[in-house]
């Protein structure tokens, strides 16, 4: 299952009781306080971009002097939540708990609404888990406010926000649960990743070797260059005016190896030059980014300048090519191709 979708199914089923106390997110948190500090003080200063977003709890921050940023910046504290406001940040959950600031207090960027949790009746790291669930995000959205692109959460749909509110006790047992949980799925998901870069590795040596002729014994190996037994033809784009989005003609590829939604008009297929057509069952090789990506084609495409088709002569295999490229692709990635 992916990660994301677990970790929301674990807040969902420890977050919901409809047995617990029920009260306003703004009964059991400041929103948007102010610090009031010597100009000199030396605090973070955190912009939107060293927030982290998904349901991670980090942050990086500059160091600034209060006077600069007291004014025009959003205030927060150690131990203070922040929430991005604005669209698409809020649904990407950039949230998180403050720590470590310098001198205890910071300033950031506008687009986030701060709260500042009682303490006495509400654990700071469990209204930061809730603030995370489906629950809270959709009703974020369900209550946009501003022109499309440039939609906010307002104060006051956060201060009514319908908060569940279990007995402190429980509150740490339900965090502690989270984090456990959460940190075992990391884990696992570490691990994945390691053994999917493990599995990659052993498979780019296995074709190193293959390629080089070390799995099997060859009596002869006769080094050639690519253009003596492929034809390589190189993509250029054909005018604008004879590619659209109607569905008629073949398919127009720029430079990754994916659909465009492009297509070259069946009349200038071959009459409209400097149209480049990669016939059916050639390689597909991107020379701009990303560089040394391989595929190929199982039909005729037309192919712009991110692209080069490779069809083999005779007496070669196009699979051994196949795989001969992508032991290649560091190297072509290292090429400054025009």
């Amino acid at each position: 299952m992916n990660t994301k979708i677990l970790k929301q199914k674990i807040l969902t089923e420890l977050l919901t009781n409809d047995e617990w106390e029920r009260v306003k997110l703004g009964e059991v948190c400041e929103i948007n306080p102010k610090n009031k500090l010597n100009d000199d003080t030396k605090v973070s200063f955190i912009p939107m971009t060293l927030i982290q977003d998904g349901f991670s709890n980090k942050h990086t921050s500059e160091t600034k002097k209060w006077q600069y940023i007291k004014k025009g910046f959003t205030h927060f504290q150690e131990n203070d939540i922040g929430i991005a406001k604005i669209t698409p940040c809020f649904e990407n959950r950039k949230s998180l708990i403050f720590k470590n600031l310098e001198n205890g207090f910071g300033a950031g960027t506008t687009e986030l609404h701060i709260l500042r949790p009682n303490n006495k009746i509400v654990l700071t790291e469990y209204v930061f888990w809730i603030i995370k669930t489906e629950k809270f995000i959709s009703n974020g959205i369900k209550n946009f406010t501003g022109a499309v692109g440039q939609q906010r959460v307002g104060k006051n749909i956060l201060a009514d926000f319908d908060f569940p509110l279990p007995p402190l006790p429980l509150q740490k047992s339900i965090v502690a649960q989270i984090e456990r949980l959460f940190a075992e799925i990391d884990r696992i998901e570490t691990a994945r990743q390691n053994l999917l870069q493990a599995v990659k590795m052993a498979k780019q040596k296995i074709l190193q070797l293959a390629i080089n002729g070390e799995l099997v014994k060859c009596d002869e190996w006769n080094p050639l260059e690519l253009k003596n037994v492929c034809e390589v033809k190189m993509g250029q784009s054909p005018d604008g005016q004879s590619v659209s989005s109607e569905n008629s003609g073949i398919e127009f590829h720029q430079g990754k190896i994916c659909f465009t939604e492009k297509f070259l008009r069946k009349s200038d297929i071959y009459t409209n030059q400097p149209t480049k057509i990669a016939d059916a069952n050639s390689l597909l090789l991107c020379v701009r980014a990303p560089v040394g990506v391989v595929n190929i084609t199982e039909r005729k495409i037309c192919i712009g300048r991110g692209l080069s088709s490779i069809t083999a002569k005779e007496n070669i295999d196009l699979m051994f090519v196949y795989y001969w490229l992508q032991t290649k692709e560091q190297y072509l990635c290292r090429l400054k191709l025009p």
